[in-house]
């Protein structure tokens, strides 16, 4: 069974003749959606694979409205936008990255059929039926079944920001960044063990690494880590015209926190700022004390 896709617009629309235009073996399967208030619906009660959207023009605004409702919804949905036009604004480009969207597409430069397969290409591997060969009833009904078991597909949605890991200096360790990278994702680990569990490292394995370093220790990393998080769920907010008292609940939401009281005391006791440094710099204003608490040298940071 081919991975299914599903594309908001219809066949014989450019982005519809963009996606049919070659008559090659398919990796695919397409289902055109006209969008409307029945397409969260379609794709709640049936998950595809992945959702293609064209931009084209100045519709960002619409098109990242359009991601935010997907991504509400489900979260788990990998999201792709199509641009259309031959040059794309960089603005209505970010409209659609800062809802959600993670993976572009452009023309002439790319082929959004390869595009889209090379995205869905995992999983139409791992769905090829298994060889059966001279095996019993039982092993065979068994094979079957693990063939027609849905595959999982990767959290998408589950990736930092690149607000917070793009403003990490290049010395930090490629650790450290793992650990900002699994905090600041969009369901975030609780406690230590979900951490080491989401950077692939035994929670004894991570103890370790983190005190040859000299670092915190991991819960203290976590907690960094959330209050990462919350800057940059906050220096979002600003920009898409939060007010400033619905900011600060978002905020303190973010960094696990039930007030904003509590999640403002947490900002000053551990990094010596406010909310409102939070809202305005975002997690640049984070960085200076979080460098100091793991000891800000190119040994500790690089190894």
């Amino acid at each position: 069974m081919l991975p299914r896709i599903v594309v908001v617009g219809r066949k014989d629309d450019a982005l519809g003749r963009a996606l049919t235009a070659r008559a090659t073996e398919p990796l695919f399967s397409l289902e055109f959606h006209p969008g409307g208030d029945s397409l969260v619906d379609n794709l709640r009660d049936e998950c595809p694979s992945l959702v293609v959207i064209g931009l084209r023009g100045r519709r960002g605004t619409a098109v990242g409205a359009l991601v935010r409702r997907i991504k509400a919804w489900c979260p788990q949905l990998p999201v792709v936008v199509a641009c259309l036009d031959e040059s794309a604004p960089g603005r209505e480009i970010l409209h659609a990255a800062r809802a959600g969207a993670e993976h572009f597409a452009f023309r002439p430069v790319d082929d959004f059929p390869s595009v889209l397969g090379a995205i869905v290409a995992p999983a139409a591997r791992a769905v090829k039926p298994p060889a059966i060969g001279t095996i019993d009833d039982i092993s065979r009904a068994r094979a079957l079944g693990d063939w027609r078991r849905p595959v999982r597909r990767t959290r998408y949605a589950e990736r930092a920001p690149s607000a917070v890991l793009g403003m990490l200096p290049a010395s930090v360790s490629p650790l450290l960044r793992r650990i900002i990278h699994a905090c600041v994702a969009s369901v975030a680990p609780e406690t230590v063990d979900e951490l080491a569990m989401r950077i692939a490292l035994p929670k004894r394995s991570l103890g370790r690494e983190v005190a040859r370093r000299g670092w915190p220790a991991p819960r203290v990393l976590l907690k960094w880590g959330r209050l990462f998080r919350a800057a940059a769920a906050g220096a979002t907010a600003r920009l898409e015209g939060t007010s400033w008292d619905e900011a600060q609940w978002i905020i303190a939401v973010e960094a696990g926190y039930g007030s904003v009281r509590t999640a403002s005391r947490a900002f000053r006791s551990r990094a010596g700022i406010g909310l409102r440094d939070i809202w305005r710099d975002g997690a640049a204003a984070l960085l200076p004390a979080f460098l100091a608490a793991v000891h800000d040298s190119p040994h500790r940071l690089a190894s």
